[in-house]
């Protein structure tokens, strides 16, 4: 059986422009061939409280021509914001597993209906909690704290 490599990319994230060069390198990961397949583009964000996964879901949403405020969904777990201008994706589905204890909790929200969306974007931040709902071709952004940075605001981000 041929084994699949993936080559992860790294980038250091100081500034909010530099989270908008990540968000740009990502959407333009998440573009065709990715983008025409049969479900939703799915991108699993991990990284501990306060890493900028939330802040990396605004910039992402001010790319695809989102206007309303984007906001953490930590206690309604998923909120939707149509999407404006010349993109890939008509809806973008920004979902916080944080606070998810059951499987079941996915499938009240509609998680697989919002899944084979093909003009869907879905950020899943927390996805390592419903790892089982991720689909195997999801995009998976990781934001760790750089302990050295000072003040801690440098944070490096793996992606592939």
């Amino acid at each position: 059986m041929p084994v699949l490599i993936l080559h992860m990319k790294e980038m250091t994230i100081v500034t909010v422009g530099d989270l908008r060069t990540l968000a740009e390198r990502v959407l333009a990961e998440v573009k065709p061939p990715r983008a025409k397949r049969a479900g939703a583009t799915v991108l699993a964000l991990h990284g501990e409280l306060g890493a900028g996964k939330t802040s990396f879901v605004q910039v992402l949403a001010k790319l695809l021509g989102v206007e309303q405020s984007v906001t953490s969904p930590t206690f309604v777990v998923m909120r939707m914001y149509p999407t404006a201008g010349p993109c890939d994706f008509s809806t973008l589905v920004h979902i916080d597993a944080y606070r998810v204890e059951s499987p079941d909790e996915m499938r009240v929200i509609g998680l697989v209906d919002v899944l084979r969306e093909p003009a869907n974007l879905v950020c899943i931040e927390w996805a390592e909690r419903i790892k089982d709902d991720i689909p195997p071709d999801a995009l998976h952004v990781t934001f760790t704290h750089d302990p050295h940075s000072p003040n801690g605001s440098s944070r490096t981000v793996t992606y592939g």
